[in-house]
């Protein structure tokens, strides 16, 4: 019989193996623990347990071949679905791990229970750092032949792009100012046909992003979009639309939207860009490319040409959190993600067209894989909701009465939520964004961005 055991500590901190397969530890005490399985355990060779060290931010695993294991009598309600076992362990290292892991996860239930956040976070992180972060001069520029692109991805963006010219648009950019250097001095443009929206440093305006990626409602409407793709393609820009998660009552309008866009590209002779962040809208295209093309329909392979999708921030995930660099233990392992496996690249391409790839500059090294790969900076999304709490402020006065909002009067164009400064984290639209503060005050940290594989940058705005 146990003594003093812990039961369901997160898995994130405990988790053990049978012979290589994983299990459910429900209890742990020093002279062993409990698991819960779906079915009869048959006499496993041995157990691995691995034990979360939070001071060293890394698992010690321990492995058991000398056991005593015994069949528990499971409650009435569970009876007809899992079997519960007790191993019973005669180790010092074992028991050694289990003390540590103990007073660890005691302490860190007491500062949960008796501080805030920031203080459970300082004990056990050392976040934030108490020394003040220092950066270099950004007198230092360096030219970099990146293709450029800038967000208008808002109501009032939209509004200020048809109104006025792009050059006076990204003179109100205070993240396009401070990442190329350039203060658009108006006597000093270029005005070469080819190059007709440089603005200097080697950045060139070659494109804009039409939409939000993480709000539907923020999207334009059919007439404003058409408006801004004319305005766009009469300035010879690229064009990229980004569309947010797709909800089902969206489903059919998306449809003949994407089907109009590319009669529009058919007619202009021109292709765009489809940012995806839903996999329904990725498989809209595919199946009316693959019902088109067995039909050997013309209209398909111009929708292939015409309309070029790319694989959003929504879908690209990876771990994202302000809090990271003050972060203990090995960060290198989060410099990968899905998208450098080569097989999972090689299905986006022959399931769904998609050879370019979203990024966000998320305050920390990144590998990119082969392919086409676009950054979005200063800002990386680290939460979206479909359930806006900043419209439940503004409307209820308290951020967790939400519900579904259809119609939106857009409060996002004036409104911000605020965080303390040193976190680097704002509230717009229906997301919290990290800011890397980072790249902002070295924007010559540009340059290994694109020796690392990156070939368009994309600003966002405030």
């Amino acid at each position: 019989m146990m003594k003093n055991g812990i039961s369901m500590i997160p898995f994130g901190l405990l988790s053990g193996f049978m012979d290589g397969k994983e299990i459910r530890i429900i209890e742990l005490a020093e002279e062993g623990f409990r698991f819960r399985l779906s079915e009869k355990a048959a006499s496993p060779e041995s157990f691995l347990v691995c034990f979360y060290d939070m001071e060293q931010a890394d698992y010690h695993e321990i492995e058991i071949r000398n056991y005593t294991i015994e069949e528990d009598n499971v409650s009435s309600e569970l009876v007809e679905f899992c079997m519960e076992y007790t191993v019973l362990v005669n180790s010092e290292s074992y028991r050694q791990e289990v003390r540590k892991l103990q007073g660890q996860y005691s302490r860190y239930i007491r500062l949960k229970l008796e501080d805030d956040d920031e203080e459970l976070a300082r004990a056990l992180t050392g976040y934030p750092e108490k020394k003040p972060v220092n950066y270099y001069s950004l007198e230092e520029r360096q030219n970099y032949s990146l293709e450029t692109a800038i967000e208008i991805d808002r109501p009032e963006l939209y509004r200020e792009y048809l109104q006025n010219d792009i050059k006076q648009l990204i003179e109100q950019c205070y993240e396009w100012k401070r990442i190329t250097g350039n203060q658009l001095d108006s006597n000093k443009q270029n005005d070469s046909p080819d190059n007709k929206s440089n603005i200097g440093h080697g950045l060139n305006l070659n494109r804009i992003y039409i939409g939000n990626q993480f709000c539907h409602l923020l999207f334009p409407d059919e007439k404003e979009l058409f408006m801004m793709l004319e305005k766009a393609y009469k300035e010879s820009l690229g064009i990229t639309i980004a569309f947010s998660y797709i909800r089902e009552f969206m489903l059919k309008p998306i449809e003949e939207l994407i089907n109009r866009l590319a009669q529009w590209c058919k007619e202009k002779d021109t292709c765009i860009e489809i940012v995806i962040n839903d996999w329904a809208m990725a498989d809209i295209i595919a199946k009316q490319n693959a019902e088109l093309a067995i039909k050997k329909s013309e209209a398909i392979n111009e929708m292939r040409q015409y309309l070029i999708p790319c694989l959003g921030i929504l879908l690209n995930k990876r771990k994202k959190d302000p809090r990271f660099p003050y972060k203990k233990g090995d960060k290198s392992l989060y410099s990968q993600n899905n998208l450098n496996a080569d097989f999972y690249r090689k299905y986006l391409q022959s399931e769904f067209g998609i050879q370019r790839y979203e990024w966000e500059s998320c305050g920390y090294e990144q590998e990119f894989p082969q392919g086409k790969n676009s950054l979005h900076l200063p800002y990386y999304q680290t939460n979206t909701s479909q359930y806006c709490p900043l419209y439940a402020i503004r409307t209820t006065g308290n951020r967790g009465i939400q519900h579904l909002v259809k119609k939106c009067p857009h409060y996002c164009c004036i409104y911000r939520l605020s965080y303390p400064k040193h976190l680097n984290i704002t509230g717009r639209f229906n997301s919290l964004f990290g800011i890397d503060k980072e790249l902002l005050n070295h924007p010559e940290k540009i340059k290994a961005y694109a020796n690392a594989g990156i070939d368009r940058l994309v600003i966002g705005w405030e």
